[in-house]
């Protein structure tokens, strides 16, 4: 993601297609973003795929998600969030 937006809501599809999974690395080091929501129906969050953004606040996450990498959202300095019940946190490798 290169974008802008502080405030940010991922579609559920992308040109016809069910966005199922956010990839590593994906929003890294997004320091505008301060607020996102995740579309049901993402199961998993990659690696890093957060990390860096210093000023993101605020994340909703869809009931659907199962897998989050251990350091998806290392250095979200101003993010005070808890991981709910069966959601696997997976260890990097």
């Amino acid at each position: 993601y290169n974008g802008t937006d502080t405030d940010l809501v991922i579609p559920q599809t992308i040109d016809d297609l069910e966005v199922t999974s956010i990839d590593e690395k994906a929003f890294l080091n997004c320091q505008q973003l301060e607020s996102i929501v995740i579309p049901y129906g993402v199961k998993s969050i990659g690696c890093l795929a957060f990390s860096g953004c210093i000023h993101l606040k605020e994340i909703v996450l869809p009931d659907s998600l199962e897998y989050i990498y251990e350091n998806t959202f290392r250095n979200c300095t101003s993010l005070d969030m808890t991981i709910l019940d069966g959601i696997e946190i997976i260890k990097d490798d």
